[in-house]
């Protein structure tokens, strides 16, 4: 048995990719340990679900934090985690700064550069860009094996010179009656673009749906406080899911074009779990995710600019009925961990 750390700067509350691979681990018998950054000291210091424990930790911010003090208490997190362990497993690129020299993974779900650029394209936004893009080369340069949630993103590594082995965020799938007579669009997982939560609403009220939102992130306490009508759950867990799906009929999976992560390959998290449950989805158009999601037939692309179509969308997406049945990456998971010698 090996002890095994993983770190992610989420509060874990949920990531299920993250809290997937740690049960994976504990079942190959390894003590498995999350240690995640709860920036505003929200959710229980310790918490121990299927066989591994969830360690959060400050420092905090406020609501009002600036960006650059979040930064800073962000780095402060990993630069204080003082890990005695076998086996790393980093979440992200956005956990550079962590002193450790034994065995390394970096596990990319996502493209944490492209982050900064999603308020904007500052002088500022782009320095910090180009900053996490530095260390994200570094962490790739120095880990012993690279993980990816998607081809986009794994050939977006390659790229830049590296190799990574492919894990998909799917979940199994789970025997579902659909509801044929509900008209609720959800949304469900981190709420990071404002926009995007105005074109929902909109879409919607078209055509007489209502919007369901669960989730927190960036932009969460400004949807709730500024969008009128929407029926917003606040934070949800693992446990909430199945409930949640129960109450619509579509999910809402629909990004900015110009968003790195999207145009680069990455697969939304919620459109493969509402898959599972048989819920189709509205994504946006003229990206890897939008070939992923028509090709499977578990949803319609759409264009982001046109709320008319996204409302057609929405409604063509209702009337989906959802065959593919899909599995855990368990396999491939637990294939290239076993490559490593730890």
């Amino acid at each position: 048995m090996a002890n095994v750390a993983m770190v992610v700067t989420n509060p874990c509350s949920p990531d299920p990719r993250v809290e997937r691979h740690a049960r994976w681990l504990f079942e190959l018998g390894h003590d498995v340990k999350i240690f995640a950054w709860d920036r505003f000291g929200c959710y229980p210091k310790l918490e121990i679900k299927e066989g591994y424990k969830i360690i959060r930790k400050g420092p905090h911010i406020t609501k009002s934090s600036s960006n650059y003090q979040i930064w800073k208490r962000k780095n402060k997190f990993l630069k204080k985690l003082n890990l005695k362990c076998d086996l790393l497993i980093l979440n992200d690129s956005d956990t550079y700064g962590i002193r450790f020299s034994g065995k390394t993974v970096l596990d990319m779900h996502d493209l944490s550069h492209g982050w900064p650029l999603m308020s904007g394209n500052s002088i500022i936004n782009k320095i910090a860009s180009s900053i996490m893009l530095w260390q994200c080369k570094k962490l790739m340069n120095n880990s012993d094996l690279i993980l990816s949630s998607s081809p986009g993103i794994g050939k977006w590594i390659k790229s830049q010179g590296y190799e990574s082995n492919v894990i998909m965020n799917y979940r199994n799938s789970v025997n579902k009656d659909k509801n044929i007579h509900c008209k609720a669009i959800g949304y469900f997982g981190r709420i990071r673009d404002f926009d995007s939560m105005l074109k929902l609403k909109s879409s919607a009220d078209k055509i007489g749906y209502r919007v369901i939102i669960a989730g927190d992130g960036p932009a969460a306490n400004r949807v709730h406080e500024e969008i009128d009508g929407i029926d917003y759950r606040g934070h949800f867990d693992e446990n909430d899911l199945e409930n949640l799906m129960k109450e619509i009929s579509v999910m809402y999976a629909v990004y900015p074009p110009s968003r790195l992560n999207i145009k680069h390959g990455a697969i939304s998290v919620k459109m493969l779990d509402a898959a599972a449950f048989g819920i189709p989805s509205v994504v946006s158009k003229d990206n890897p995710m939008a070939e992923f999601c028509v090709s499977n037939s578990i949803g319609i692309a759409v264009d982001y600019d046109c709320i008319d179509d996204i409302s057609q969308g929405i409604e063509a997406a209702s009337n989906i009925e959802i065959t593919k049945k899909f599995s855990e990456d368990r396999v491939a998971f637990v294939k290239s961990i076993n490559s490593l010698d730890f």
